[in-house]
Parts: C-alpha cells; structure tokens; sequence
C-alpha cells in the first residue's frame, strides 16, 4: 500500500500580549523536501495472515563525514521506493557531525505532526573493509527508522536455500541507523545475482556486499496481522527560513539590551593579520619536502641598524657561563651540532659576514632547562632583543592568533572516553626561508647565529 507524503513547513505566528519583537507576520505555507519514512506504531496497515513474515534489504556497512577519520558500524536499510535517505539521530552523535534545522510537518494518511529534523550533507558509505566508499547527498534526520534488527535478514532464514550457499552474512552489534533511498544508486548496482526456484529470495552483490531480497520467515499466526509500509516523496528543497529570521530577530533584541557583550562577537582579522596572510600565500613554496616562506618584513626596504656591539655583549656572557658550568656547556654544543647537521642552522661564509648596511642582524640566543625535562637544554633564539629600539620581531608582522579556545579545548575533551594531544618536533625549524644562499641578497635580512 503506498501512502502519499507532503510535508509543508509554516511560518511561526505569535498571538497575545507579547513583546513586538517576538511577532513574527503569518505568511503563505512553503513546502520543502520532507518525509515521511514509515507509520507510526498508532498507524498501522492491517492485512489478512500471510505466509510469513519478510525481511527487507539491511546490510552492515561504514559510515564516515567527508575528510574525519571517525568512523561508525551501522546497518543500512535499502529501500528502493523512498526517494530520500534518512539517519537515525544516535548516529549523528557518534560521528558528532551536525547540520541545518528544519521544521517539518507531515501529513500521513490524513493525520498531519510536526517534528524537527537535521539536513547532514558530506556523509559517505564504505562496506565493511573500508573499501567502495560512495557519498550520500543531503541525508534527513530522524529520532529512530522504522525499522529493527529483527527485520535483518540472518544465516538460519537462507541456509536451506541451495542457490544462497556460501554467502556470507556478518553480524555487528548495531541498530539500524542509515536508510539509504532511491536516489543513491551505487548500493543498488548489482555485480553478481543469484536467483533460485519461483518463489524463492534473491540476493545481489553489491559495492556494500550481499543483499537479500524477499527473505520470508516463518512465523506464528498471531503474529502475522501487522505489517509496516514505507513510501517517502520529495516535493521542493527550501530551508526553513522563518527559524533564521526569528533567530536573528532575537539576536539583535539582546545585542540592543546587552551592547557591552553582542551575541554576534568574532574574532576579526586586523589590516595587518591580512596583509601577513596576502604575503605568506604568495611566497609560500614546497621543495624536495621543505617549505620555504619570505620573512613578512612590516616595510618591504627595510633598514635595520647594526647591533654587533650589542651581540658581542650576550656573547660574552654566554662564553662565562660556559666556563663556569661544563654540562650547560656541553648541552649546549651538542645542540649546535645537531641543528648544523639536520640542516636547521649554516656557517656563515667568511667574506659575506658583513653583509649589507641595513640588512645585518644579529640573533642572540641563549639556553634554559625546563623544570619538566631537567636534562633537556632549550636553546631560544632572542629575536625580541631590542637595540637603538628596534628588534627583528617589531620589523616583521606577527600574524593572527591561531592558539585553541580553551573553552573549546576542554569541551572537546568530554566528547570521547579518551583525549590524544601531539606535537611536531622542531617544527618551526623545518620552514626555511627562501634567498638563504645568497646572504647578501636586497630582500633578505642576514640572521648569523
């Protein structure tokens, strides 16, 4: 029995003595895609006592967002007569994906309801060894699909079926929380079909694996009288617009009320956050492995004063700490040694060591031992020392702030039984700056260290 779907959405009206600002004007209804994906359990198709009852068209698959390395078991429900595919929403939350809000209501068999529903769009589907993956278009969120485990075809309901030999069906410990519909072909494809007497199921091999169609099973006779219908239609795509305007409307009311703290406050790029994103894009260049960015000087002539004396002084009072303590000493020379020969760091030609007027700077450095690694010497390289005023770090721009929200941070440490930090080792080390064979170059600063 095909059950005819139109789902209409309705713009909020507000009635009663309210604040004007929560009126929202009562407009014509608009339809959007909907669906309706099954009866409710008080909707039912009543029909004579059958042979048995039939399993539908469930497979175990892999599903994944696009570009995330999460990936969740599911069964997927393959149904042919809806055109729409549907998710459960406990699936949403194990792949902690989200999308737009929609406000959806569906009339069945002359009863209409309105419910809430997730358009999730970058879905994709693997088969059980991670292989086939095909994407979904938008997919619809719905509490629970119309459909259990015990709809899921099993080895007993095939086994006596000699054309189904050899085929096997795997077990996940999951519920079925993907409808997949008409409109993705891919799962549909057949490789293979098997097909047997009149009357028997056939399977068909697919990019999922093996689907079983038509599967009767035996069942007792109280039973038979109950039976579910799916049919899903898609009328026309709109958003539900009137939740954005109402949002916004409430928006601007607390941004008016509360003006020291707006709802709307993002961090913002400055003109010189830009301008470093403008330069770092243009001179940004991968070779044989190692990138190489242009120093993002403020003035592109600049001119930088000769801090030599200054350099000789942290100098010297690095060489008297080498004399005084021996392990700092060698720590310290063995970090040199081993940025020279990973290519971090170079020797400096004799006959380019002057350089050119304004283009010689300096970088003092020092080293430090941390309390949480004692044993480990941290060498800083002080860009930040100033001489006559000027330091190598307020000639160039410093970029936008890009550390994590802490809020964020610890937030997304609840979403998982286990959190996993890293860090990339001398990272700052591995970006060269291009020109650094020729020191004497117009556009380069000479950094010896």
């Amino acid at each position: 029995m095909d059950i005819s779907v139109e789902a209409v959405i309705k713009r909020p009206y507000v009635e009663g003595n309210h604040q004007t600002i929560l009126h929202v004007n009562k407009e014509e209804d608009k339809n959007i895609i909907s669906a309706c994906t099954d009866l409710d359990d008080s909707v039912g198709v009543y029909k004579e006592a059958g042979a048995g009852e039939c399993t539908l068209a469930i497979i175990p698959v892999k599903v994944a967002m696009k570009d995330s390395l999460k990936i969740v078991e599911t069964y997927a429900s393959l149904d042919p007569g809806s055109t729409v595919s549907f998710c459960s929403e406990s699936l949403i939350m194990k792949l902690g994906c989200s999308g737009k809000k929609m406000e959806i209501t569906i009339d069945t068999m002359g009863k209409s309801h309105t419910m809430y529903s997730y358009a999730i769009k970058g879905l994709q589907v693997f088969d059980l060894d991670e292989e086939n993956p095909f994407p979904l278009p938008v997919v619809y969120s719905k509490d629970s699909l119309p459909v259990t485990k015990n709809h899921i075809p099993s080895s007993s309901d095939v086994s006596h079926f000699s054309h189904l030999q050899g085929i096997n069906i795997p077990d996940i410990d999951s519920e079925v929380g993907l409808l997949i519909g008409g409109n993705v072909p891919d799962p549909y494809s057949p490789f293979e079909i098997r097909t047997g007497p009149q009357g028997s199921p056939h399977a068909t091999r697919t990019r999922l694996g093996w689907i079983f169609w038509n599967v009767i099973r035996s069942t007792p006779q109280e039973t038979r009288n109950r039976f579910q219908t799916m049919r899903t239609e898609i009328l026309v795509a709109k958003e539900a617009e009137e939740l954005k305007e109402l949002d916004n409307i409430v928006r601007k009311s607390i941004n008016f009320d509360f003006p020291e703290k707006t709802t709307d406050d993002k961090k913002e790029m400055s003109q010189e956050d830009k301008k470093f994103f403008e330069m770092v894009t243009e001179s940004i260049n991968l070779q044989n492995g190692q990138y190489y960015i242009k120093l993002p000087f403020r003035n592109e002539d600049v001119r930088m004063p000769g801090n030599s004396k200054q350099a000789l002084q942290r100098l010297n009072s690095l060489k008297k700490r080498f004399f005084h303590d021996p392990k700092f000493r060698d720590d310290y020379k063995k970090f040199m040694s081993d940025i020279t020969k990973k290519g971090y760091a170079e020797k400096v030609p004799a006959e380019k060591i002057k350089g050119q007027d304004g283009k010689l700077w300096y970088v003092p450095h020092h080293g430090v031992y941390y309390p949480r690694k004692p044993g480990e010497i941290h060498v800083v390289f002080d860009c930040a020392a100033s001489y006559q005023g000027v330091s190598l770090n307020n000639m160039l721009l410093r970029g936008p702030d890009l550390t994590s929200n802490l809020i964020g941070i610890l937030l997304r440490f609840r979403q998982e039984p286990v959190a996993v930090t890293g860090d990339i080792e001398t990272m700052f080390y591995h970006v060269r700056v291009p020109g650094a064979d020729d020191l004497n170059s117009s556009d380069q600063i000479m950094v010896p260290t």
